[in-house]
């Protein structure tokens, strides 16, 4: 999945091991150049997570918004929020596997 807010770029892959996201960061403050930041975190470091379905009334439609809370062992908390209902039942599903285990 991939959006922006203006200023930055995310984009979030979820693979069967890990999660990795980017953050582009569009022209930096007095520099005409791109950066672009990767993180890539282990399931198996994952102690705990949440995960939301929010409710969103935009011009009297109901709209839902996933949001993925992690806490890793080391990065400690990282939270996703969806733009889009994606499949994120087997986001959640692969998650739950890796940390029952």
């Amino acid at each position: 999945e991939a959006y922006s807010d203006g200023k930055f770029i995310y984009e979030i892959a979820f693979t069967d091991r890990r999660v990795v996201f980017s953050i582009h960061m569009n022209e930096m403050e007095q520099k005409n150049s791109i950066k672009r930041r990767y993180t890539s975190l282990m399931y198996k470091d994952i102690k705990a997570f949440t995960f939301d379905n929010v409710l969103h009334r935009v011009y009297m439609n109901d709209e839902l918004f996933p949001e993925l809370t992690l806490w890793f062992t080391d990065a400690g908390k990282v939270e996703f929020e969806f733009q889009y209902p994606e499949d994120i039942n087997s986001i959640v599903k692969i998650i739950s596997n890796y940390i029952v285990k």
